[in-house]
């Protein structure tokens, strides 16, 4: 029987949830578990909804109770859950993942295990389209889906840089959302920069020359980042130096090309997010990036413009995809396929 076990049910823990309940046949999957730690009674319905998808929801023995009497439907108990899973997933809050890791490789039922993006070192980096060999030629357990800017950098880079191979050099500033859709408590209430802490400025560049370099790449990018007040998305301002001049046809052309990218003729953020929450899977956009075509300006070899991070999407994918990979590793990429309907074209 292979299962999937879900640690967390939060802004991606849920939706993965969901969708892997959903759609559990195209994967091969014969069952979906997921948990959470707090009883909130706020957080039941939600819950709720993911259970009608098909997944169970267990909780640890001890909590049980305590989860019933706020409302929730306990499926079973967590208690063998993790030892028994084929996959598990981690999408608990930072640093978590990390902490278990060394019970988890004392482990000898699960085939694999995920953690999320801000997990760095918990194993070999993966973006779904930038690394796939290297997803078909891990050889430990544990993978590290990248977060969601970095997903959007490294497709920037691959659409344009011919999967970085044509890429001389860039530069990048993340405008960051101050907290998540739903999230309680104010972020910044005025632009918050970030400290350039590493060679490549912030952890964003390092992130994804990190992940170019599971393939042997060294790419020179470097990062800035600025929170601002806003929930909606977050967005990349980019500027690439090619190794050859390029047109801004040439260059949208590239970004159409794309499988993960969308163009939008929109310029404002929450026209975009909008435009998930109304019609995209459980409100999300699944596209690694959301390139504004007016804001695409070239200049010989150079390229520059601003891409939306479908912050609360764009990692579910490769999540998948490392699902599969660690099911069925020899037709991961014919599974994953099937979820193709699931990305646009445009926004």
């Amino acid at each position: 029987m292979t299962r999937v076990h879900i640690q967390g049910a939060g802004t991606i823990g849920a939706p993965l949830a969901y969708l892997l309940a959903d759609r559990g046949t195209e994967l091969g999957l014969d069952r979906v578990t997921f948990t959470k730690h707090t009883p909130r009674r706020s957080d039941a319905p939600l819950v709720d909804r993911v259970r009608e998808a098909g997944a169970e929801f267990v909780v640890d023995e001890d909590r049980r109770k305590q989860f019933a009497q706020s409302g929730f439907d306990v499926d079973g108990e967590l208690d063998g859950t993790v030892e028994e899973a084929t996959v598990v997933v981690e999408a608990t809050p930072s640093g978590i993942a990390l902490d278990r890791k060394p019970t988890y490789e004392t482990m000898d039922g699960p085939e694999g295990f995920l953690a999320q993006g801000s997990e760095a070192g918990f194993g070999t980096p993966f973006a779904l389209g930038v690394n796939n060999d290297v997803l078909d030629a891990v050889d430990d357990r544990f993978v590290h889906i990248v977060s969601c800017n970095t997903h959007n950098i490294a497709a920037i880079v691959r659409a344009l840089g011919d999967g970085g191979h044509a890429l001389d050099s860039g530069r990048v500033v993340c405008i960051r959302r101050a907290t998540d859709v739903g999230q309680q408590g104010a972020g910044p209430l005025a632009p918050k920069l970030s400290v350039h802490d590493a060679d490549e400025g912030t952890h964003h560049a390092e992130d994804v020359v990190d992940l170019y370099g599971t393939r042997d790449q060294d790419l020179d990018l470097f990062s800035s980042a600025i929170k601002v007040p806003t929930q909606f998305m977050h967005t990349i301002w980019f500027q690439l130096d090619l190794d050859d001049p390029v047109t801004r046809e040439e260059a949208i052309a590239r970004f159409e090309d794309d499988e993960y990218i969308a163009l939008t003729d929109k310029m404002n953020a929450d026209l975009v997010f909008n435009m998930g929450r109304q019609f995209g899977p459980f409100g999300r956009i699944l596209n690694q990036g959301v390139i504004a075509r007016e804001s695409i300006h070239t200049d010989g070899s150079t390229v520059s413009g601003f891409c939306f991070t479908p912050q609360d999407g764009n990692a579910i994918l490769s999540n998948v995809a490392a699902v599969s990979r660690f099911v069925h590793p020899k037709e991961w990429r014919k599974r994953v396929a099937a979820f193709d309907d699931l990305i646009v074209d445009s926004i």
